[in-house]
């Protein structure tokens, strides 16, 4: 949304929060009604990938977003301190950075998935809405209440157990046991509710970020309730891997690849044939492109 890659303004630094302005917002700015639908919490309202956007669902779930942070964002940082690849104070300073931005945006977030449960929008999903939101928000406020209240012991704290004194634990409660990013098909519902509610006939613009390639596993419906769906997706998608590893050595490296582009590919044409019978297939320019290339390790895909 931005026309450069993500390195080129500053990538998961908070990098676009102080950049000019983007396509998107001046299509805002002409009066487009715009919408995002992220299921990655790299593309985040944290670092800022909601300007310009007038509805952004971030739909992915809260555990996975705490995790991911800890392990590669602020793991970064603590364990170069520990192995002295890096200097104590530069890193105290960046965590601090973090920290103070994270309790912020955790209960912002909170406050939004509240009022996601309480208004039907987006579908209501297990993985995005089963949790206890108010009293998260309580939690983090509890943590940023402790961390203002003496940054340094608190970052150096953090930094001698290795993230082990933040309330990860809770999120990790009750977990459930399904996939950590929506799938396209869920994503793809969900524009079609929000153009067909929110936009009407006033001129839009929405994003749709599909995770199911870039992840390399193959979906064909999301869990929302039932431990039965779970089973019965499992069970399909391993009678699919088997079917394309028949087919011969070609195949055998990366099936569930294959299996999540002609997955993809289906769900794509379920967003043309909306746009038909919604009559929009004529005036809305629909452009596909990809974030990177190299998946899963394999170079001679992109």
């Amino acid at each position: 949304m931005t026309s450069t890659l993500p390195l080129d303004h500053g990538g998961y630094e908070f990098g676009i929060l102080g950049r000019g302005p983007s396509w998107v917002e001046i299509l805002k700015d002409a009066g487009y009604r715009t919408a995002a639908f992220s299921p990655s919490n790299w593309t985040s309202r944290y670092d800022g990938y909601h300007k310009g956007v007038d509805d952004f669902f971030e739909l992915f779930d809260l555990s996975i977003y705490f995790y991911s942070l800890l392990l590669i964002r602020m793991g970064y940082f603590i364990s170069g301190i520990h192995e002295n690849r890096l200097d104590i104070n530069y890193g105290r300073e960046a965590i601090g950075t973090y920290l103070s931005h994270l309790y912020q945006y955790l209960d912002d977030f909170c406050t939004r998935k509240q009022r996601e449960v309480a208004t039907g929008f987006p579908t209501y999903n297990l993985n995005l809405h089963g949790r206890d939101f108010k009293a998260l928000a309580e939690l983090f406020c509890r943590e940023r209440h402790l961390f203002s209240q003496g940054e340094m012991p608190y970052i150096d704290e953090l930094i001698e157990k290795r993230c082990g004194n933040l309330p990860y634990y809770y999120l990790a409660l009750k977990r459930h046991a399904a996939r950590p990013k929506p799938s396209a098909a869920y994503i793809v519902d969900n524009f079609k509710q929000w153009q067909h509610k929110a936009a009407g006939t006033q001129p839009f613009f929405a994003w749709l970020h599909l995770m199911d390639v870039h992840d390399g596993t193959y979906r064909s419906y999301d869990v929302v309730a039932s431990p039965d769906v779970e089973r019965a997706d499992t069970r399909r998608a391993a009678e699919l891997h088997n079917q394309i590893v028949s087919l011969g050595p070609a195949y055998a490296s990366e099936p569930l690849y294959d299996l999540g582009l002609a997955y993809v590919d289906r769900q794509l044409e379920q967003l043309f044939d909306y746009l038909d019978r919604a009559g929009l297939r004529d005036k809305t320019l629909v452009v596909i492109t990809a974030d990177h290339g190299l998946p899963k390790g394999a170079p001679d895909r992109a």
